[in-house]
């Protein structure tokens, strides 16, 4: 590697040329400032990505595995949806089909109402159980909420 100038030295004798008018000394002390900040430069994106690379392994060492096959059911994480009442909005939506790996972490999935195809990262996908959103299993836990809140509403009354 290259000798790096010091930057404050060159500073200094640019502005000695700059009062000597001395234009070809001046144009070789910017070049030559111009490759040491090139070299900084290349030096950090080394450095950077070392980085990166570091954090992704330690992120992978305590990654559990998915436990995804192709042909499973999946939702898929919409987020926050921003807007003003999320209280009610759905987190997830679903189900989707999983088609195809990608890649290890990536994933396509399609939607069978439509057929829309979509890759994801498997962080981005939970499980989905077609039994558990049965319209009867909803209607049984919807009569079973409402059988907890009269009996709380009845055990309050008597204690006034």
């Amino acid at each position: 590697m290259q000798d790096i100038p010091d930057l404050s030295k060159t500073v200094a004798e640019l502005n000695k040329l700059k009062d000597n008018k001395d234009y070809a000394n001046s144009l070789r002390i910017i070049d030559s400032i111009c490759k040491s900040i090139k070299i900084q430069q290349q030096i950090h994106k080394f450095h950077h990505n070392r980085y990166i690379l570091i954090m992704k392994k330690n992120y992978d060492k305590h990654r559990l595995a998915d436990k995804f096959d192709v042909g499973d059911y999946v939702a898929y994480f919409v987020g926050d949806r921003s807007s003003r009442s999320r209280k009610l909005k759905a987190r997830y939506s679903g189900p989707f089909k999983l088609i195809a790996r990608v890649i290890d972490n990536t994933v396509r999935i399609a939607n069978e109402d439509n057929g829309e195809t979509l890759d994801c990262h498997v962080t981005m996908l939970k499980r989905y159980f077609k039994e558990f959103f049965t319209p009867e299993m909803v209607f049984n836990r919807t009569q079973r909420v409402k059988q907890v809140l009269n009996q709380h509403q009845r055990k309050n009354h008597r204690h006034r």
